[in-house]
């Protein structure tokens, strides 16, 4: 959101625009980076283990796989 509102911050004040681009860049960049290690470490896992709670839950018994462990 930061990169988005730099071209109307950077109207209302033209002696910090290069201020304004650098945060507006490093804000995305970080955002990007959080959002992508969130995604690996924490959706993904806890999504596996919602469907296995709830494939056990529809058909009564855990999923068989490789690693389905309870």
């Amino acid at each position: 959101m930061m990169t988005a509102a730099v071209g109307s911050l950077s109207v209302m004040y033209p002696q910090m625009s290069d201020q304004l681009a650098a945060f507006g860049a490093a804000s995305n960049m970080l955002s990007g980076l959080d959002g992508l290690y969130m995604s690996l470490w924490i959706a993904l896992p806890m999504t596996e283990k919602l469907y296995k709670h709830i494939y056990h839950f529809k058909y009564g018994e855990w999923p068989q796989g490789e690693d389905a462990a309870k």
